[in-house]
C-alpha cells in the first residue's frame, strides 16, 4: 500500500501528496499545546481523525434505505462508546413479546434518521439555493440525526417508565435514600441526549466552550485534534483546513438544537424547566427552518418519524414499511403562520398583541431585532415562521402518515402484551433498583475521579454509568441475583413470556369535539367522566374496596396495575395536518425569490380532504392488568364491572375476563351487569394458591409472584415444584448479595 509521508506540528498537518493524513499504529501521535483565555499549560496526545483507505466516504448496508454513507467525520461519532451502546437497546423494546421480528436495534434506527436528515438537507439545498445551506450545517444536521437517541434508557420508554413506578412506591422510596431528589427531577430521555453528545466529546479529547463559541472545541484530553475536526473532505487543500470548514462549539450547540427542536436549556435547567427563547448555533430567523428536519416542533412530521415508522412497519407487518420518499424529495421552506403560537417560544411573547390581526397586516410589522439577528432585508413577521412546507397535492399522503401513526401506537407500540411485558420489567428493574450499583469506573480514567456507584434509577446522573446501562441489565441480573429468589421468579416468567394479563381494557367515550379535556361537552356517558377523572391508585382504591374478596379469593392492591391509555394522531385530539404548510401549484415557482419574497403556505380546508380524516384523533381507555393468579385475575375483570355499573345505570361491556376464553360460549364480549357480577363464581381452586403481592413487597422489597403456569388449558395447572401448600411455614433464605457488602432478604411463600 502507497504511503504518503506526513507531519503533524503543534496540532497542525502538511501532507504531502494527498490531503488528508493516514493514522497507523507505527505513527507517533502528536503532542499538542493547548491554551485558552490563559490556562495553565497542558499537553495532550492528538491525533487526525482516521480515513479509509478505499475513498473518502464509506457506505454500511441498511435493510431499509439499502446503504448509508459514512464520511470520516461522520465515523469517527459512531466509533464511540454512546453510539454503539444503541446496538444494546432494542428500539421497540419488549414489542418481540408480540411480533418476533422487531428485534432492530436502535443504533440501525439511528444511521436511518442520519441518511434521511442528509438527504432532507441537500434536497432543500438543491432546490433553493436562496436558502444558503452550508455543507457544514448539512454534516450538523446529520450529526443530530445520529446523536438523537443518546438518551433512551433500557427497552426504549419502558426506563421512563420504571422511575416513574420507582418514585410512586414509597416503600422503595424509603430504601433509596437519594431516590427523593432525584426521581422528582422532571427528567426526560432527551437531557440524557445532550449529556451523552458531551460525553462522546470528551471521549475524543474535547468540549463545547460556551465562551468562545466560533472556534473550535476546547481541547480537554488525549485524543483527536480539534482543529482538525473537519466537516467536509471532497475539498482542495487550501480548502481543507479553513476554519469555516472546521467544527466549532457552535456548530456543536446546533446539533444539539436540532436534536432537541428547541433552543438549548440553560445551565442548570433541564429541557421541561428550559427558559430559553432563542437559538444559539443558528441564531437568524432565516436559519430556523434547519432544526425542524430531525425534530418538527411545528407539525411533527420529521426524518425520525419517517424512518422509525417504515423500519417498525417492515418488521412488524412485513408487507409494509414503504419509506415516504415523497417527504423528502417535495419539501420546501416557505413562510407560514405558527400552528401554536401561545405555546411557540418565539410567539408566544407578541400573541395577544398580534393574534387578531390578518397575514397580510403581520406582514407589514417589523419588530425589534434583537441583537444576534442579521439584520436581513426583510420584516421578521410576528406570529410567522419560515418552516417546511410541502405542496398542496400531499395533503392526503399527510394524513396517511398520521393515520399510520396511530395504527403503530394502537397495535404496536402500546399492545396490551407489549404493555404487560414492560410493567414486568419494570418491576424487575424496581426489586434490584435498592441493591444493584453501577460503577463509574473507566479504564481510560486518567484524572483520578472517585469511584460512583449509582442505582439504576439513578444511573442518567453520570455519562460514564448511563453508557453501561444496557437491555442487558437483566441478562446481569439473571446471572448475579442468584441469591434473591423473587427476582428470579420475575425474570423466569419474562424468559416464559408468563406475562402479566390484561383483565379489563375500558374505552373512554369522548363528547362531540373529541377531547376528554374538552370543557364544553368533555363525555358521551357521566361513568366516563367520572372514571377518566380518577388517578390510577384511586381506581385500585375502588376495585378493592367494591369487591376485596370472594369465595376465598382475595383482590391484593399491589397486584393490581391501571394504565390510562392515550393514543392518538400526533397532535392529540386535533388534527395534526391542521399544523402543516401547503403551497398550492401555482405558487411553487415563487420558491426561487430572496428569502424576504418567499410564498405564504397556508393550511389547508379539511373540506377538501374530509373522506380521509378519521371520525376521532384520539382513543382514551382504561386498562387494568394483574400481577397475580388466573383466579384473582378472573375476579379482578367482574370487580371492576361492578364499580364500572355503580358509575352508570346501564351495563358495559368489557373485555372477555382471563381464564374464561375457552368456556363453550363464544359469541365475544360477554354484557356484565349488577346481577351478572353478583352471580360470579371463580374457580374453584385453594385460597392458598392466590398469590400475596404485599406480603412478598413487603418481605422482599419487591413484587409478589406467581408460579409459571402452562398454557393452552382451560384451567391452566401450576407446576407443582413451585406451587404453595396450605399451611405451609415461610422459608426466609438470607445470604450474600450481588453486589459485595448487601444482604438480600427474600421470601418463598
Amino acid at each position: 500500500m502507497k504511503r504518503h509521508h506526513v507531519e503533524i506540528l503543534d496540532g497542525k498537518s502538511i501532507s504531502r501528496g494527498r490531503p488528508m493524513p493516514s493514522f497507523g499504529i507505527e505513527q507517533a501521535p502528536a503532542m499538542a499545546d493547548h491554551r485558552r483565555n490563559g490556562s495553565s499549560q497542558k499537553e495532550f496526545k492528538l491525533r487526525p481523525m482516521k480515513k479509509f483507505d478505499g475513498g473518502r466516504t464509506m457506505r454500511t448496508n441498511d435493510d431499509v434505505h439499502v446503504s448509508v454513507s459514512m464520511c470520516p467525520l461522520f465515523q469517527t461519532i459512531v466509533d464511540t462508546p454512546q453510539v454503539q451502546r444503541l446496538a444494546g437497546l432494542k428500539q421497540l423494546g419488549v414489542s418481540e413479546m408480540v411480533y418476533r421480528n422487531v428485534t432492530h436495534n436502535r443504533l440501525e434506527h439511528s444511521l436511518g434518521v442520519a441518511h434521511l436528515a442528509e438527504s432532507m438537507a441537500r434536497a432543500l439545498q438543491r432546490k433553493q439555493p436562496n436558502l444558503k445551506i452550508t455543507g457544514k450545517e448539512i454534516i450538523c444536521i446529520k450529526l443530530a440525526g445520529l446523536c438523537h437517541d443518546l438518551g433512551h434508557g433500557p427497552f426504549s420508554h419502558a426506563y421512563e417508565v420504571f422511575r416513574k413506578i420507582v418514585k410512586k412506591r414509597r416503600e422503595l422510596e424509603e430504601k433509596c435514600s437519594s431516590a427523593e431528589s432525584t426521581l422528582d427531577d422532571g427528567w426526560k430521555h432527551e437531557d440524557a441526549s445532550l449529556m451523552m453528545i458531551d460525553a462522546l466529546l470528551k471521549h475524543h479529547g474535547m468540549a463545547i466552550d460556551m465562551d468562545h463559541l466560533d472556534e473550535p472545541l476546547k481541547q480537554i484530553g488525549n485524543g483527536i485534534d480539534a482543529k482538525q475536526l473537519f466537516a467536509e473532505y471532497d475539498l482542495p487543500m487550501e480548502e481543507l483546513s479553513k476554519p469555516d470548514n472546521v467544527l466549532t462549539s457552535r456548530d456543536w450547540v446546533f446539533i444539539k438544537e436540532c436534536v432537541l427542536g428547541a433552543p438549548l436549556p440553560k445551565a442548570g435547567e433541564t429541557i421541561k424547566q428550559s427558559t430559553s427563547i432563542e437559538y444559539i448555533g443558528r441564531p437568524h430567523r432565516d436559519q430556523e427552518f434547519l432544526h425542524d428536519i430531525v425534530a418538527n416542533r411545528h407539525s411533527g412530521l420529521d426524518v425520525d418519524k419517517i424512518d422509525y415508522f417504515a423500519r417498525d412497519e417492515r418488521h412488524a407487518f412485513g408487507s409494509a414499511g414503504n419509506i415516504h420518499g415523497l417527504f423528502i424529495e417535495e419539501v420546501f421552506v416557505a413562510w407560514g403562520d405558527c400552528p401554536d403560537p401561545e405555546k411557540c417560544f418565539r410567539c408566544k411573547a407578541h400573541y395577544h398583541e398580534h393574534k387578531g390581526k390578518s397575514t397580510e397586516q403581520r406582514k407589514k410589522i417589523q419588530l425589534d431585532l434583537p441583537n444576534n439577528e442579521r439584520q436581513l432585508d426583510l420584516h421578521i413577521r410576528p406570529l410567522m415562521h419560515l418552516m417546511l412546507c410541502y405542496p398542496e397535492k400531499l395533503v392526503t399522503t399527510a394524513m396517511t402518515f398520521f393515520i399510520n401513526r396511530f395504527r403503530n401506537h394502537s397495535q404496536l407500540y402500546t399492545h396490551k402484551a407489549a404493555k404487560s411485558a414492560e410493567y414486568l420489567i419494570c418491576d424487575i428493574l424496581a426489586l434490584a433498583d435498592p441493591f444493584y450499583r453501577i460503577s463509574n469506573v473507566d479504564v481510560d480514567d486518567e484524572d483520578g475521579t472517585e469511584p460512583l456507584f449509582l442505582r439504576i434509577s439513578e444511573a442518567m446522573k453520570d455519562p460514564k454509568v448511563f453508557v453501561k446501562l444496557k437491555d442487558s441489565i437483566i441478562d446481569v441480573l439473571e446471572l448475579g441475583a442468584a441469591e434473591n429468589l423473587v427476582l428470579q421468579k420475575l425474570i423466569k416468567r419474562l424468559r416464559c413470556r408468563d406475562l402479566y394479563k390484561c383483565v379489563v381494557s375500558r374505552s373512554i367515550r369522548p363528547g362531540r369535539g373529541g377531547d376528554v379535556r374538552d370543557s364544553k361537552e368533555p363525555f358521551v356517558h357521566k361513568d366516563d367522566k367520572a372514571l377518566w377523572g380518577m388517578e390510577e391508585e384511586q381506581i385500585i382504591e375502588g376495585l378493592v374496596e367494591t369487591r376485596g374478596e370472594h369465595q376465598g379469593v382475595v383482590l391484593n392492591q399491589e397486584n393490581i396495575i391501571v394504565e390510562m391509555r392515550t393514543i392518538h394522531h400526533g397532535k392529540g385530539d386535533q388534527n395534526p395536518v391542521n399544523f402543516m404548510r401547503f403551497l398550492p401549484k401555482e405558487k411553487l415557482p415563487l420558491l426561487k425569490n430572496d428569502i424576504a419574497n418567499l410564498p405564504d403556505a397556508v393550511q389547508v380546508d379539511e373540506e377538501s380532504y374530509a373522506a380521509h380524516i378519521p371520525r376521532a384523533f384520539a382513543e382514551y381507555t382504561v386498562r387494568v392488568y394483574c400481577r397475580g393468579s388466573v383466579e384473582e385475575g378472573e375476579l379482578l375483570s367482574h370487580v371492576f364491572a361492578q364499580m364500572d355499573n355503580d358509575l352508570k345505570d346501564s351495563p358495559i361491556c368489557t373485555e372477555v375476563p382471563y381464564g374464561m376464553e375457552d368456556s363453550k360460549s363464544n359469541a365475544g364480549p360477554v354484557q356484565l351487569s349488577q346481577d351478572s357480577v353478583g352471580d360470579f363464581t371463580p374457580s374453584k381452586q385453594s385460597s392458598s394458591q392466590s398469590s400475596s403481592f404485599s406480603d412478598d413487597f413487603i418481605r422482599s422489597g419487591g413484587p409478589g409472584v406467581t408460579p409459571p403456569r402452562k398454557t393452552g388449558h382451560a384451567k391452566r395447572k401450576l407446576l407443582d415444584d413451585l406451587s404453595p401448600t396450605t399451611g405451609q411455614e415461610e422459608v426466609v433464605l438470607e445470604g450474600p448479595s450481588f453486589i459485595q457488602g448487601e444482604g438480600i432478604r427474600s421470601v418463598l411463600r
